[in-house]
């Protein structure tokens, strides 16, 4: 439904931008919202206009799309409305109010438009706008282009885990595998690479030609055939015979250099490439203990004993007992705190930690203190009902501008534990962001700091603040570093969670799960971690429940 969800937003942001109806607008944009958050899979039409937010208006848009794959409103208000101006609300910060403004006043209809003008001065000199919103539209713009070759994770990886099945049902097709990028477990995605192994290349050509509703119209260049999905990241699908499928998984599954200082190995050893059975055979016959796809990087750590050793005791999904970051419907979360719980237990995790947003968080529904005590009620029921996973009391508790917590100290005693985040004040300096930051840290009911810089990929970069201040204080004052699993944060980078390590800080893998799907998410946090080729020692979430709160 991801074409789908997008077209209603465009629509709802073509209509704000000719100044329409806002009830019109809301409704469009409610739809899109219960479309994005739904399981929308296995729904039907009918299913689909029952959703809570699908109106009899929407729901015509959603009918149509599903009947013909367009829908005819958007179409006619790229009439009124340049597409090049739509793309103008892609920009950070700029919403359809402020690009009209651009739009109707300084006739600006591109980015390159907006651009020329703001090198010009002249969206400083535009009512609403001064001169410090016009310098974060130039690095809006910057980031922008730098991010269109770029994707999300998850994104790429329901692309490439739904194209390889469909490769997989080709009878012609022995095996398929992921690799590239994804299967190193790199921050953004530039390309997705799929090694197919077959016996018959011009069956597997021609079997790609006659779908071109999954394989696009397809170039084949001898056996690599490349097209763009369905949701724009480029596909290139490697076509290898049996007896070198192996050895070309493990290059494409590398950087260069680390798989060049591979084939060195082999040649030492006289070994051979062809007809391997896995990848740990291919490091068998090179003497060497198996590295993992996300540390075939460094060439340098295939000659370290040392580094050999962190191979044998790395961060692995199974490890982690407890997922201690989630969000629920008392917040801005979909599901509530039983259904979040049960799908945490069908997962395989032993303690779930509810960490709804804070009372400052009123964008979020945050929850003020007669709330808290609601669910916390909710809570202490459902863990006297014995529901096989225990049920912590937490919270998201915003960090304000100061580095105070935003509730009184009786009231972060209820907790069982305190993730404290910056969700607000993004721009202050490095030295007050810093300030704010070890203030956060040394209150006694901060356990861990959530999403440390509070970057979004390829949105926002992140706010700037001095690592080293902030981690002598985590290490002093015993606080642990959130790695946030959530593929638009991947928040901290594997250098920080190296570095925190080495440091004795421990750390946690937690999804932010705002929904029960996104408790799944916990896979690319691991990435994250396993890139720092980090111990599961290292996590406090891998610990017993009890030992879990003994260090909060």
């Amino acid at each position: 439904m991801e074409p789908l969800v997008s077209l209603l937003y465009d629509i709802a942001t073509l209509l704000e931008l000719c100044d329409e109806n806002s009830f019109k607008i809301r409704a469009i944009q409610s739809a899109a919202r219960a479309l994005e958050d739904a399981d929308t899979a296995q729904m039907t039409l009918q299913d689909l206009l029952a959703l809570p937010g699908v109106g009899k208006g929407t729901g015509e848009l959603i009918a149509e799309f599903l009947e013909t794959g367009s829908i005819a409103q958007y179409h006619a208000l790229l009439e009124k409305v340049p597409e090049s101006v739509l793309e103008i609300t892609r920009l950070r910060g700029l919403g359809a109010k402020k690009v009209r403004a651009l739009w109707q006043d300084l006739g600006v209809q591109s980015i390159n438009d907006v651009q020329t003008a703001a090198e010009a001065g002249k969206i400083a000199a535009l009512k609403g706008f001064g001169a410090k919103t016009q310098a974060n539209i130039v690095e809006a713009i910057a980031q922008y282009r730098s991010a269109q070759s770029r994707f999300h994770q998850h994104k790429a990886m329901r692309e490439a885990e739904r194209l390889a099945e469909k490769l997989r049902s080709f009878a012609d097709v022995q095996h398929v595998e992921i690799a590239g990028e994804l299967r190193q477990g790199e921050e953004t995605i530039s390309q997705i690479v799929l090694v197919a192994t077959t016996q018959n290349l011009p069956a597997l050509q021609e079997h790609c030609r006659r779908e071109p509703e999954e394989f696009g119209q397809g170039a084949w260049e001898q056996a690599t055939m490349s097209f763009t999905s369905q949701n724009g990241i480029p596909v290139f699908i490697e076509c290898v015979p049996p007896e070198q499928a192996i050895m070309r998984l493990h290059e494409l599954s590398s950087s260069a250099l680390f798989h060049a200082a591979m084939l060195e190995r082999f040649a030492a050893n006289s070994a051979s490439t062809l007809d391997l059975a896995d990848e740990t055979e291919v490091y068998r016959r090179a003497n060497l203990p198996y590295f993992p796809p996300e540390l075939r990087i460094k060439p340098a750590h295939l000659q370290k004993e040392q580094f050999h050793e962190k191979l044998q005791n790395l961060i692995e999904l199974q490890h982690l007992r407890g997922t201690v970051h989630v969000h629920t419907a008392w917040s801005d979360g979909k599901h509530t705190v039983r259904q979040m719980a049960e799908r945490a237990k069908a997962l395989g995790y032993e303690y779930i930690g509810i960490c709804d947003h804070s009372k400052t968080a009123v964008y979020a529904n945050g929850l003020s203190e007669e709330r808290l005590k609601r669910q916390h009620e909710e809570i202490d029921s459902l863990n006297a009902e014995n529901l096989g996973i225990r049920i912590l009391k937490g919270i998201e508790s915003d960090i304000l501008t100061d580095g105070s917590l935003d509730y009184s100290d009786s009231v972060l005693e209820t907790f069982d534990f305190v993730v404290a985040s910056v969700h607000s004040a993004f721009t202050l300096s490095s030295e007050a962001m810093t300030a704010r930051l070890i203030r956060a840290l040394e209150h006694p009911a901060t356990m861990i700091l959530g999403h440390p810089t509070g970057r979004l990929l390829l949105k926002r970069k992140g706010y700037t603040f001095d690592w080293d201040a902030v981690l002598e204080t985590a290490k002093q004052h015993k606080k642990i570093l959130e790695i946030n699993a959530n593929p638009y944060r991947l928040d901290i980078t594997p250098e920080i969670a190296d570095r925190a390590h080495e440091m004795g800080i421990l750390l946690s893998i937690n999804t932010d799960a705002h929904n029960c799907d996104d408790l799944e998410l916990m896979r690319y946090g691991v990435q994250v971690a396993r890139r720092a080729a980090l111990p599961k020692e290292a996590f406090a979430n891998q610990r017993s429940c009890e030992e879990f709160l003994a260090l909060a």
